[in-house]
């Protein structure tokens, strides 16, 4: 589905909400709160919660105790198989199933799936999160970005996060990297954090304080949402992107205004690939130089509108406009005239870039380094005109360089205005010309193509 077909699913509602929401994110009022629907990413990484129990009994109960495990609630699911299965075992078994091994893979494995877009989105502030496992850490780490880690006896973290907006991850349920110590599992445990008046006063000021936003949520009646009930008040707002069957659309939009306080972006049952639709386009209109920059250097899907395509040479099959070619060090995306392409350096460090072949034109580079440690070399000869000027964007006032070359060609560049550092640029060059990037000597260059080898794709039609 595309964002006009799930605007359309829950008319005017979705558009209103999905705009108000946006206006709170800005505004800096909204925490997202954060469910294992975020962290279901790969076959079998992670289970949903009720899946991990159900897998577990599964395993380790016999069948003759199914009848009574059904009729339990989660939280004494958990207690029948913590004292079934013994202490050391059970939480073996839990650190076996949502450890951090899980997540090393490479970072474009990361790039398609919704929580990817948290960073861009939420630079800044609270993150809550249910959760055990390691994946909002793993995505912040993807962005270079360090977010800290607090658990339910870390209360002064969460609230100077709450005065201060710093960047933290509160778990309220504990982090599968302290196991022991951190991890509400059991319903006694459950009965003794939440009757805590500490834990009780740090959320009850974030939710009274902020608009939630739930990302990957049912929204049932747990203990934290039990709570955001009995707090919840009039004048009160949060937020929640959620599927639904669509012949319960508005019976499920009005509980969950009437009894969460929540005004509900809904996309249709099991069509989760909507929640990173939605994203998508939040992250884009909050902070799109960051969003075309971040998902721009691993190769996002923009279905071409040129009809033309490609074929493969070896197999002669066609190539889609969202598949990835891997080959040697060089990743490639072939969508129309445009070629993305992200190569790997011997350094360790990787160039991304895209070009129009039909219009010679090069755009959206991005460099590890960059754009701090690379700057322009033009010649002189090819240039017919240099304009300069300040210009502001999302309040950041920056210097502007524009090119006019020979034959057609142009280049634009941003600079910071203090340290005189390049931030961007985009560029066609000069018939007969090309742009290439000088790793050895930290330079965009502009070169005769005969200066350059190139192995031209063979087959395209």
């Amino acid at each position: 589905m595309n964002l006009k077909d799930i605007i359309s699913f829950n008319a005017p509602y979705n558009q209103q909400n999905v705009d108000s929401l946006i206006e709170g994110i800005k505004s800096q009022r909204i925490i997202p709160y954060i469910g294992a629907g975020m962290s279901i990413l790969f076959e079998g990484v992670y289970p949903s919660w009720s899946g991990f129990l159900n897998s577990t009994f599964e395993q380790y109960i016999k069948i003759d105790e199914k009848a009574k495990y059904d009729s339990f609630s989660l939280e004494e699911k958990a207690d029948f198989l913590y004292c079934k299965m013994g202490k050391i075992t059970f939480g073996d078994h839990l650190i076996k199933t949502f450890g951090e091994e899980h997540l090393l893979r490479n970072a474009i494995d990361f790039v398609d799936k919704p929580v990817y877009l948290l960073p861009i989105i939420f630079e800044n502030g609270l993150l809550i999160t249910t959760n055990y496992d390691k994946v909002i850490e793993k995505i912040f780490t993807l962005h270079e970005k360090v977010i800290t880690v607090a658990h339910p006896k870390h209360y002064e973290s969460l609230n100077r996060a709450l005065r201060e907006s710093k960047l933290l991850l509160y778990k309220i349920h504990g982090d599968i990297a302290e196991p022991d110590t951190s991890i509400i599992l059991t319903k006694e445990q459950y009965e003794t954090k939440y009757t805590d008046p500490n834990l009780i006063q740090a959320l009850s000021q974030a939710f009274m304080s902020k608009e939630m936003l739930f990302l990957g949520c049912s929204i049932t009646k747990d203990r934290p949402i039990e709570l955001l009930c009995q707090i919840s008040q009039s004048g009160m707002k949060n937020y929640a992107i959620i599927s639904c069957e669509g012949n319960a659309v508005d019976e499920r939009r009005l509980q969950l205004e009437n009894e969460y306080f929540t005004q509900a972006i809904i996309y249709p049952e099991g069509r989760h690939e909507c929640l990173k639709v939605l994203l998508d386009y939040i992250a884009e209109t909050i902070n799109p130089q960051l969003y075309q920059r971040t998902m721009g250097r691993y190769l996002h899907e923009n279905p071409s509108q040129t009809g033309k395509t490609w074929i493969r040479s070896d197999t002669r099959k066609g190539v889609s406009s969202n598949e990835l070619i891997k080959c040697g060090d060089v990743v490639t995306q072939l969508d129309g005239n445009v070629v993305r392409a992200e190569v790997d350096m011997p350094d360790g460090k990787s160039i991304y870039a895209e070009f129009n072949i039909d219009r010679n034109e090069v755009s959206n580079v991005v460099i590890d380094g960059y754009p701090q440690a690379y700057s322009l070399d033009i010649p002189k000869n090819i240039i017919v005109n240099k304009q300069e000027g300040m210009i502001i964007i999302q309040g950041i006032e920056y210097r502007a360089e524009k090119y006019i070359l020979k034959f057609g060609g142009y280049l634009n560049s941003i600079y910071d205005k203090v340290s005189g550092e390049l931030q961007d640029i985009s560029a066609k060059a000069p018939v007969g010309m090309t742009i290439t990037v000088d790793e050895t000597n930290k330079l965009l260059r502009i070169v005769a193509k005969s200066a350059v080898a190139v192995n031209v794709p063979k087959g395209r039609e």
